[in-house]
């Protein structure tokens, strides 16, 4: 396993505010902001703050095996049954902690594109990409902050995973 790097939750807090204000400059106030998996529930809480009319939605999601390394390979089932009140003219924001390959946000985009189609008579839908940190193998639509390493990331929610180190 490559070498770990520890954000404190003052890192997120500020990751977290860098979105919010590229989502205001380019005035993208989503109605909805989906969660992804485990990792995106936290940061999707945080976010929520900002833009407290929007829906909160959350897509369970695994694509690792907790504590390792290694992809599981299998393509996991997206349950988008929050959606079902989706309506025309909506902005949606799927929010994740990290994008390395961008895999998981790139399936739940078309994951939520799909569904958006198969429910017809639903326009005019904007959907953006977020992740509190991201790799520059794939970047999504917003990023909280950009590394340029192979680091393992360990966020401070994730201590009972990886150890206390860096609270």
């Amino acid at each position: 396993m490559p070498a770990k790097t520890f954000f404190k939750w003052s890192d997120i807090d500020s990751f977290v505010e860098n979105i919010v204000h590229e989502l205001e400059k380019i005035s993208f106030i989503p109605n909805i902001i989906i969660s992804i998996g485990r990792g995106g529930m936290i940061p999707t809480r945080i976010m929520s703050d900002y833009f407290l009319d929007s829906k909160v939605v959350h897509i369970p999601y695994k694509s690792y095996e907790i504590g390792g390394y290694q992809q599981s390979g299998e393509r996991p089932y997206i349950d988008l049954h929050g959606l079902d009140d989706l309506s025309s003219n909506q902005k949606i924001l799927l929010v994740d902690d990290i994008s390395d390959s961008g895999s998981t946000l790139k399936r739940c985009k078309n994951a939520v594109s799909e569904y958006i189609d198969l429910c017809g008579n639903i326009e005019n839908i904007k959907i953006k990409t977020s992740a509190i940190v991201t790799k520059k193998k794939w970047l999504p639509d917003i990023a909280g902050v950009i590394l340029d390493n192979e680091r393992w990331i360990v966020f401070p929610w994730e201590k009972n995973e990886f150890g206390s180190e860096g609270k």
